[in-house]
């Protein structure tokens, strides 16, 4: 049977002293312990060095979330308004979907009213598709919270958007403390 080498001598028992860098695959390995390695990030990557510690792999991050917040505003009547709109990266979450979590303050002098996030769009406009809604017909500010359906994570910079309405063209909602959370 082949004796196999546990220590840092060749089979002959000469202590080895010129060892480089591996150049590909199955080359004698040692490790890199100056270069500090990259930090974890997204769905983590294996790296391409040959090195047993190799420098450019990276380890998955645990977890990410945006968290945006928004002061109040009133709306009047029927017609859906822009609350708020912000210009948003989702790099930070590296997963192929994003919930959203809706939470805020919520109040309307009569009927209801709804009010939504909304995920992309034209800037300034009242529009984007749907990711989460809260709705009441409480006169008195009330808490309200809505975790939406996983949507597809935007692979560039997206509008999200907080709009809303009273239903009835009479009445005028209110919205505080608006904080919207997206985690992949």
């Amino acid at each position: 049977m082949p004796q196999r080498s546990q220590t840092e001598l060749d089979h002959a028992g000469f202590r080895i002293t010129n060892l480089g860098d591996p150049k590909q695959s199955g080359d004698a390995t040692k490790t890199d312990n100056d270069t500090i390695p990259v930090a974890a990030f997204g769905m983590g990557r294996p790296g391409n060095s040959f090195l047993a510690a190799p420098a450019d792999h990276i380890h998955p991050s645990t977890g990410a979330a945006l968290q945006l917040n928004a002061d109040g505003m009133t709306v009047g009547g029927t017609t859906e308004s822009l609350i708020f709109q912000s210009f948003v990266d989702f790099q930070p979450i590296y997963s192929g979907t994003l919930v959203p979590v809706f939470t805020a303050l919520m109040s309307v002098t009569l009927g209801d009213c709804d009010f939504f996030v909304r995920l992309g769009g034209e800037v300034d406009v009242p529009d984007g598709n749907i990711i989460s809604a809260l709705t009441t017909d409480s006169t008195r500010p009330v808490p309200k919270i809505d975790i939406g359906d996983a949507v597809p994570t935007p692979g560039e910079p997206t509008l999200v958007k907080v709009t809303g309405s009273a239903r009835r063209s009479d009445a005028t909602a209110r919205i505080s403390s608006i904080r919207i959370v997206m985690s992949g």
